[in-house]
């Protein structure tokens, strides 16, 4: 139950902005009703052909009746994650052809048959999610799901979406994707190296696990690869690698943080910088960021949340002091000002305790910081074991 539950969600935040159904006849018009129907885990709304206004019916969402299929497309191309179709493949290339930009942009687009036997992933089959959701819809349909993209066909890594069901960022830029993946699907020996984040069971016979101490050791160790996936918390000297690689930030760092009132958006934004960069640590890896409930309702820190949440996806929690007493004793820096004024003897390392969870350990301590707000604020990071 636990494994769907978090396949909802996956697919979920792949398809946030909706997905469109599309049809020009009776009988795909029915079977976007019927896929419809059995999306739950975003919000759908289908095109149907005003002609077919009084034959096809849905029970859990209102077809929206158009005349013209280019105008429908127009208007849908940008406005939802997905377009799945009931159209034949060519009509559908003439039609969505106009508005291609690129595969960051471009929605997942299916194509699928008239009597509902094949759904092809047309458009953005990685990144834009059409792999995973042809595969969805291929289920609902008990149909055979089509999909060309070399990394799923050869069963490998895919290198731009490698461990995004988890939650991984990927970095790097588009050249280095290509040259990546190009040496992944086409055999050739690549590099693994993995400090963080979910382990997998097993890998292509081309991609190889190798470990190191430090990145000095990155020049030996990668001799004879073509390229590497470098997945990790840590912010690596590039410098040591001389071959294309792509680097995966699983979100395993905890963030608590304690201040004083008047502490402003810029401070916050400043210190966790600093401390990153210092510690020599990605952002990007963070999961979430927590402090005392009593900060609950600080204009400052909240809008500082609001814009760390949307750039990097980390969530946000409060915990209560008994709560934060109960770590008492993992804590690595007691603080008597804390325990005097709060009640409990931390804020900012037993926050990123508690948040990281029992099988955690602190990987920053606590650091202290004075902004130009004057207000004092202590940060602390955790990791996920």
């Amino acid at each position: 139950m636990n494994g769907i539950y978090e396949r909802r969600k996956y697919l979920g935040s792949l398809f946030k902005n909706g997905i469109a159904f599309l049809s020009v006849t009776r009988g795909g018009s029915k079977i976007i009703s019927k896929i419809s129907e059995k999306i739950d885990f975003t919000h759908t709304t289908i095109f149907i052909p005003e002609k077919f206004k009084d034959e096809v019916g849905c029970t859990k969402v209102q077809p929206v009746y158009f005349r013209s299929v280019k105008e429908v497309i127009k208007e849908i191309f940008s406005r939802y994650d997905a377009i799945v179709s009931v159209i034949s493949l060519g009509a559908l290339v003439r039609l969505i052809s106009p508005y291609l930009k690129s595969k960051e942009e471009d929605p997942a687009v299916l194509c699928i048959d008239e009597v509902g036997r094949f759904v092809i992933s047309v458009l953005s089959g990685h990144v834009g999610g059409a792999n995973e959701l042809a595969r969805e819809v291929a289920n609902i349909l008990n149909a055979t799901p089509v999909i060309t993209t070399a990394s799923d066909s050869l069963g490998t890594i895919p290198v731009d979406i490698f461990g995004r069901e988890y939650g991984w960022k990927a970095e790097a830029d588009h050249d280095t994707f290509v040259k990546v993946s190009s040496a992944v699907v086409n055999g050739e020996p690549v590099a693994i190296i993995q400090e963080s984040g979910e382990r997998f069971l097993s890998l292509p016979d081309n991609v190889k696990e190798v470990s190191i101490h430090s990145d000095y050791e990155l020049p030996e160790k990668l001799k004879g690869f073509s390229a590497c996936l470098f997945i990790t918390h840590r912010l690596v000297d590039r410098n040591f690698i001389f071959i294309p690689c792509v680097f995966y930030r699983p979100p395993v760092l905890h963030v608590g943080i304690g201040f004083d009132s008047g502490a402003t958006r810029e401070d916050f934004y400043n210190f966790i910088r600093e401390v990153f960069d210092k510690f020599s640590i990605s952002l990007l890896a963070v999961r979430r960021i927590s402090t005392v409930d009593l900060k609950k309702g600080d204009t400052e820190f909240e809008r500082f949340i609001e814009e760390f949440k949307e750039r990097i996806g980390a969530d946000v929690e409060f915990f209560s002091k008994d709560e934060l007493k109960k770590v008492s004793d993992r804590v690595m820096n007691p603080s008597h000002f804390a325990e005097k004024y709060l009640g409990v003897v931390s804020v900012s390392e037993a926050c990123a305790l508690l948040s990281a969870g029992q099988n955690s350990k602190i990987i920053v301590e606590k650091q202290k910081y004075r902004g130009k707000s004057g207000a004092g604020i202590t940060l602390a990071v955790a990791i996920e074991e």
